[in-house]
Parts: C-alpha cells; sequence; structure tokens
C-alpha cells in the first residue's frame, strides 16, 4: 500500500512540477509581451512627433525656398523696405491709429 501512495506522490509532484514551470513560463510570458506592447505604443508616438517635425521642417524650407525665389525683385524690396525699414513713397500719405 504504501509503494502505491509513494508513487501517487512522486507521479503528483512531477505533475506539480509541470504546471510550476509552465506557470511560470506563461507570467513570464504575459509579462514580456505586454511591456514590448508598452514600448511599441511608446516608440509609434515618438515616430509620430518625428514625422509631424518632418512635415513642419518641409512646409517651412517650401516657405523659404518660395521666399528665397523672390528675393531679387522689386516687388520684395518694396516689401521689406515697407514692413521692415518702415519706409514709404513719396506719393504715399501714411495714418496711425492711435486707439491701439
Amino acid at each position: 500500500m504504501r509503494k502505491k501512495s509513494e508513487k501517487k506522490l512522486k507521479i503528483n509532484y512531477k505533475k506539480f512540477s509541470l504546471f510550476l514551470l509552465v506557470s511560470a513560463f506563461l507570467i513570464y510570458s504575459v509579462i514580456t509581451i505586454s511591456s514590448q506592447f508598452f514600448k511599441l505604443n511608446k516608440y509609434k508616438e515618438i515616430s509620430n512627433e518625428y514625422k509631424e517635425q518632418i512635415s513642419e521642417a518641409k512646409e517651412e524650407n517650401q516657405r523659404l525656398q518660395e521666399e528665397f525665389s523672390q528675393v531679387g525683385t522689386d516687388e520684395y524690396l518694396q516689401n521689406v523696405a515697407r514692413e521692415e525699414l518702415g519706409l514709404i513713397k513719396a506719393d504715399e500719405r501714411v495714418f496711425v491709429d492711435l486707439t491701439k
């Protein structure tokens, strides 16, 4: 009778050990996959931020290229003289709004 209980105990010990090993592996897998999922989402957000910065830089570059192509024209020089230097033409009148 003891042999049967010892055998049964030995079999249960093997099953229990296998159960613990499989459980530990599953827990490790779930933790690893979830941490990788969160890292992936974080990297996607960072990637989207960089894509947005690249898009803004391309728009700024396009604007600057257009402005650069107009640098030598008379119209551009007049705009710079008016806006940045505050110059006016000889026959123009300037009105100043004193309420601001």
